[in-house]
Formats: C-alpha cells, sequence, structure tokens
C-alpha cells in the first residue's frame, strides 16, 4: 500500500518548510510527495525543491504556467501525476500528527471497497467562531459513531455519509482526506476558489462510503489573513452557496433538508450582506430574493428595504 502526499501551494515559501517536515515525521513514510503550484511569485517552488533534496523520498515540484486562482487545479495536476495507491492531501500551511499515514492507512486494510478517509482536526488557539464550529463539529460526529470497524474507526455507508456532509462540512480542510485513486478521479471543482474539501467530499460521498478515524491526526492553520472579511469572504460566500445548492434533496432525510435550507438561507444573507456592503446592489437584491426561497426571514425583508433607495437612484438617473 503506498500513498503519494500532494500539497497545492501558492505564496506558501514562509511556512512549506514546516508543513513538510510533519511529512517527514510520518511513521508511515510517504511513497512520494508531489507540490504543485499555482505559480507563485515567491520562492515556494525552490524551498520544496531544496528541501526534496533532503527528503528521504521522492519530492516533485510542479509549477503551473499561470496561476489558477486556486488550490483546485494544482491538486488536479498533481492526481493525474501521482503515483501512490492512495492519494492524501495537504494543505501547504497545514501540519500531520506522526501517524496521520499510518492511522488512515490501517483504515483502508479494514475495508475491501473504496471509501474516503477522513479524520478529526484540531486548531492550536482558535478564536471564538472556530472555536464553536470546532465544537459543533465534534458534537456531530460524535452522533455519527454507529458503525464501528476497529480501534477508533467508524465506517458510515455512501448514503449516511452523503446526508451527514450535506448537513456539515465536517472534513474542514483537505488535509483530513486520504482516497484511492478510483476516488480522487471525482477530482476538484475548479470553479471553486474556497470550500473546495466540500465540493470533493460531496462528489466523492455522491458515490463512495466514508471511513473515519475519530483522533485529531491535522493541525489546522489558522491565518487571519487567509479568512479576509471583504472580497474572499464574498468568494467564500459565493463558493459554499455554489457547493450546498448542488446536493440532491431526494436523497437528504427530512431533518437534512430542513438543516441544508437553513445553510442557504444564512450564506445567501451573508453573501447579501457583503455584496451591498461592496456597493454590489445587484449582487445583494438577488442574493436576498434567494435566501427567501430557503425561508422567511426580517434579514431578508430589512436588506430589500435598505436597497430601495439605490434602486430609485438608478432608475432616476439619466
Amino acid at each position: 500500500m503506498s500513498v503519494s502526499v500532494l500539497i497545492p501551494t501558492y505564496r506558501a515559501a514562509a511556512f512549506l518548510e514546516a508543513t513538510l517536515d510533519t511529512v517527514a515525521a510520518q511513521t508511515l513514510p510517504p511513497l512520494e510527495v508531489i507540490v504543485a503550484d499555482d505559480d507563485s511569485p515567491d520562492e515556494t517552488c525552490r524551498v520544496a525543491a531544496d528541501w526534496g533534496r533532503r527528503a528521504p523520498f521522492e519530492v516533485r515540484v510542479l509549477k503551473l504556467d499561470a496561476n489558477s486562482g486556486g488550490p483546485a487545479k494544482p491538486l488536479n495536476v498533481a492526481i493525474a501525476a501521482a503515483r501512490g495507491d492512495y492519494l492524501a492531501f495537504l494543505d501547504h500551511d497545514d501540519r500531520w500528527h506522526p501517524t496521520k499515514l499510518a492511522r488512515q492507512c490501517e483504515a483502508a486494510r479494514l475495508v475491501h471497497e473504496p471509501c474516503v478517509f477522513a479524520c478529526r482536526v484540531w486548531c492550536a488557539s482558535p478564536p471564538e467562531p472556530l472555536r464553536r464550529v470546532f465544537a459543533a463539529t465534534e458534537e456531530f460526529l460524535n452522533r455519527r459513531k454507529t458503525h464501528p470497524l476497529s480501534d477508533g474507526h467508524y465506517l458510515l455507508p455512501q448514503a449516511e455519509a452523503y446526508d451527514a456532509v450535506a448537513s456539515r462540512n465536517f472534513t474542514l480542510t483537505c488535509s483530513a482526506l486520504m482516497v484511492p485513486k478510483a476516488v480522487a478521479a471525482v477530482g476538484f471543482d475548479e470553479s471553486l476558489s474556497t470550500n473546495i474539501e466540500h465540493g470533493f467530499t460531496q462528489a466523492a460521498l455522491a458515490r463512495f462510503p466514508l471511513v473515519w478515524t475519530d483522533e485529531p491526526l491535522v493541525e489546522w492553520s489558522y491565518r487571519p489573513q487567509s479568512l479576509g472579511q471583504s472580497s474572499r469572504e464574498l468568494q467564500r460566500l459565493h463558493d459554499e452557496i455554489a457547493v450546498l445548492s448542488r446536493f440532491d434533496r431526494r436523497l437528504l432525510s427530512p431533518e437534512t433538508r430542513r438543516e441544508l435550507g437553513s445553510q442557504l438561507r444564512s450564506a445567501c444573507l451573508g453573501h447579501a450582506y457583503q455584496s451591498r456592503t461592496h456597493g454590489r446592489y445587484g449582487a445583494a437584491l438577488r442574493s436576498y430574493l434567494a435566501s427567501l426561497r430557503h425561508g422567511l426571514s426580517r434579514e431578508a425583508f430589512g436588506g430589500i428595504v435598505k436597497l430601495l433607495p439605490h434602486a430609485l437612484l438608478r432608475r432616476g438617473a439619466p
């Protein structure tokens, strides 16, 4: 059983080496590491190549000819180049526990069909909003320990796994995922700049079961600048709406359909607010109206009222 580690990078020169060091520290070494760079203007590729010359396994650095605007295309390039039986994804600033690959390969030996393999994620000092996300995710996963395999590994059959990922983006980061090539073939959605792990698990769990390792094997790196509250937040909400809208509601439980509707309403309202803040009043109106398809709210009606002066000004303009 061989594993290729795939790392999409962009402007990662300052922290990539620390991430790569956690790959070298694995108790089960990978077959190879592929660093797929999204045309970084800094020294990311040089850092990766220098580190690779000291590594105890092969390290390949693939640099895209032009920036694609997100990690999805670099990951797809790396998937096409990978030689391992399994592919493990690692964000350029996240870190792995030394037993991450060993534990997930142990889980892979317990099943006899292609699966998505995932694990818990932790963050050293998350701000309060993220602390609430981690607590809610932990509570959510604790309710799904219904099909134990062995020693902290749990199976979620395909239908249950799809229902679960529609209810909550419980993987939080690509760094928690390992998949065989048959699952990796679904690919990452290159129309998404953010939320790519949710888009990937949505597509994969529509076809394959999930095996969950109930251990925090990934340290998620919180960088405030990577979670911008302006144009970046607007893009994140746009991508979240795109992913949530693609779930096939016919395959979901009534409770999850309600939860999905609530998530969509919240994301639409957030997108409307951010659009209005940026002076994109047409986009804001469309998002407020879209939120009403998922439930009435005072926030939507209030936002529409606040847009009326802008609509009247535009109508009265020569």
